[in-house]
């Protein structure tokens, strides 16, 4: 029986009958989506690693910058299947989304963010303290994180409490969040619920909601969540079937 669940043409078969649903798609763009991130990380720790070393290197700016843009338009050429024409579009993006990373965020804009969006976290929808150490501490959620090349301007940031904020850490998109651990059985207890889908999860589930609404209706993820409002983790106990990271979705 295991060598029948592990065999090739069995596998085939599950796949190609997932194929008609929603799961199918899903995942074709979780992959395409990790990829993708693989692919902008790797530009930027180049990029970081590029302006760090020939910083020590050479005393002048300017010979600096043309060392950094000789070494990414390198390391495209040799890590990515481009034409030679995309080359240098590549390395402008990655050197404005490398100079993004570094800005840090001033106070007068966090306390803008506050002000226009409220002490309520995005995310989970608890209401935010300012001195708190805490979960409820108040923070600002960079929502392309920084890390990645997002900015730090009023349109990406929302607020945030400290535990939404550091479960999402640097997770760009819901597919990062590693969705597919996220299973429960059928009829499942309330401990169980509790500890698969915790701040974690639904920070993950929150994410999906919003980019599937910017993908029908072309709005900006951020005024997405904000249409959205925090999350409501849904109760599975009654769920005949084991749930996974859609079908928690789909019991709302």
């Amino acid at each position: 029986m295991l060598g029948d669940l592990h065999s090739p043409d069995l596998l085939s078969r599950v796949i190609d009958a997932s194929r008609p649903t929603s799961r199918h798609e899903e995942f074709a763009s979780a992959l395409q989506d990790l990829i993708s991130i693989n692919a902008l990380r790797r530009l930027l720790l180049s990029a970081g690693w590029a302006f760090k070393y020939y910083r020590s290197e050479v005393e002048s700016n300017e010979e600096r910058d043309v060392l950094v843009v000789r070494y990414l338009k390198k390391m495209i050429r040799s890590e990515f299947h481009v034409t030679p024409s995309q080359v240098g579009h590549i390395c402008n993006r990655v050197l404005s989304a490398s100079q993004a990373s570094r800005q840090k965020l001033g106070e007068p804009l966090r306390r803008e963010v506050f002000r226009e969006h409220g002490m309520t976290c995005y995310a989970c929808g608890i209401s935010l303290q300012m001195r708190s150490q805490e979960r409820d501490q108040a923070t600002t959620e960079h929502l392309w994180p920084r890390s990645l090349g997002g900015d730090s301007n009023f349109d990406n940031l929302l607020p945030a409490c400290k535990g939404c904020n550091d479960h999402r850490n640097d997770h760009p998109v819901w597919s990062s969040f590693w969705f597919q651990d996220i299973f429960l059985g059928p009829h499942p207890s309330q401990r169980a619920i509790s500890t698969k889908l915790g701040l974690r999860a639904g920070v993950a589930l929150q994410f999906f909601r919003a980019y599937t609404m910017t993908r029908q209706s072309g709005i900006s993820l951020k005024e997405a969540l904000i249409q959205l409002g925090p999350v409501q983790i849904p109760d599975v106990s009654n769920r005949e079937y084991p749930s996974d990271f859609f079908s928690i979705l789909d019991s709302n």
